[in-house]
């Protein structure tokens, strides 16, 4: 019997994209996308604060939590390695309000592997999730698409959730290829990695995807509201064909300030944020938190 070919899908984008995604034979056209329950905030803290200041901005943060509907949305904080064990002491009576997130993880289980934090490492301070691929992490040690493919394959072992960094650099956006570079990003990473992450349990998301335009981090510079909705319709379309059982979180990270964070956390298939300087303090991060819990869903 012949086997059965992909179909092509052909989808035009505001911003003159023109995207061909190969679905599966039994599919006629792209699954509908539903949305998350609810909006999932991340702050990267980066290399930043003193433990003090760390102990400090995680306790502003639960008391507000405490305060705020707890169904609207989920936050997580990814603190340098040195303050999870202490932050996650601060937060074990308060694991339906915060959790604890990585911003690395190795490639490797465990042995001779120098400076390197594994999962199971992670797994013991309380740690929910990880950060893999960020933009920094690519450009300052050439972190390659075998490697990041590891370091998902660690998180999905170790029941931590793998949020996958994808974005384009300034280039690639002049030259209107965004859309295709990113979902090219998507699928290296993702097509290696399906089997596995269709074997995990549709009740919570296997994965994260934060979409993070290079030259949008740390810069107060960001794409426009039509720019960044047509990268996560293209992403959410591409979603759903590789996981059709899984709701993968679509997250925006760049330059997010509680000054936009509304009008973002609004877009259709914006389901929450990657938030880096705004989310050092009780200031910039509690209006942000604020603005995610009243976004209607």
């Amino acid at each position: 019997m012949q086997e059965k070919e992909s179909k092509p899908f052909t989808k035009k984008f505001k911003k003159n994209y023109t995207v061909s995604i190969k679905l599966p034979y039994f599919l006629e056209s792209p699954l509908k996308r539903e949305k998350t329950p609810m909006k999932y905030i991340i702050g990267n803290w980066k290399m930043n604060l003193s433990l003090k200041q760390a102990e400090a901005l995680t306790l502003g943060i639960i008391q507000f939590l405490k305060e705020t509907p707890p169904s609207s949305f989920s936050c997580m904080i990814a603190p340098p390695f040195p303050f999870l064990e202490r932050l996650h002491t601060l937060i074990t009576h308060e694991k339906d309000l915060l959790s604890l997130a990585a911003q690395d993880i190795s490639a490797h289980e465990k042995g001779a592997f120098t400076g390197e934090v594994s999962a199971s490492h992670l797994k013991e301070v309380g740690v929910k999730a990880a950060l893999i691929g960020h933009s920094e992490r690519r450009l300052y040690h050439k972190e390659t698409e075998p490697l990041l493919r590891q370091k998902i394959l660690q998180c999905l072992s170790h029941d931590l959730i793998p949020v996958l960094c994808l974005g384009e650099s300034l280039e690639i956006r002049r030259a209107s290829k965004t859309v295709p570079f990113v979902l090219n990003q998507l699928h290296e990473m993702c097509q290696a990695l399906q089997e596995m992450l269709i074997s995990k349990p549709s009740s919570s998301p296997p994965l994260m995807i934060a979409y993070e335009p290079l030259w949008a981090i740390g810069t107060g510079c960001i794409p426009s509201l039509d720019e960044i909705e047509d990268v996560h319709n293209a992403l959410s379309i591409a979603l759903k064909t590789l996981f059709p059982k899984h709701i993968i979180p679509l997250l925006y990270g760049g330059s997010v300030t509680p000054l936009n964070s509304s009008e973002i956390l609004s877009l259709p298939h914006v389901d929450g944020a990657l938030v880096g300087g705004a989310s050092l303090s009780l200031e910039t991060f509690l209006p942000l938190l604020s603005s995610a819990s009243l976004v209607n869903r």
